[in-house]
């Protein structure tokens, strides 16, 4: 099994709405967001960001044989400060949650400095 951790790019912005739309339903208490009225928004806010990539929003994803398994979003606030949003891992790899954290906030930090 081959882990890969990154910046989501333009051309992987559809993997990332469908990641985005399963947490939503998967655990709809777990987001601020619902899964009914996302799933109408033809191009969700994050997803904008990611195909112009906006270097003060930006989503890392973790990716399994190639596979997007794994979110996590950096908004970055000003003053030094931010927020990490969305974090969502496919049931079966939870045990990648907190690396996935790590690397996010390592690129946060190169943000934010």
């Amino acid at each position: 099994m081959s882990i890969e951790y990154h910046n989501i790019l333009p051309n992987e912005s559809r993997a990332y709405r469908m990641i985005r739309l399963e947490s939503l339903k998967e655990f709809p208490e777990a987001f601020s967001a619902n899964y009914e009225e996302s799933v109408k928004i033809e191009k969700l806010r994050l997803e904008e960001d990611i195909e112009t990539q906006m270097s003060e929003r930006f989503v890392t994803g973790v990716f399994i044989d190639n596979e997007l398994s794994g979110i996590c979003a950096f908004v970055n606030l000003g003053n030094n400060t931010g927020n990490i949003l969305q974090m969502y891992v496919r049931k079966g790899f939870l045990k990648i949650q907190f690396t996935i954290i790590s690397v996010q906030v390592q690129g946060a930090l190169g943000e934010v400095e």
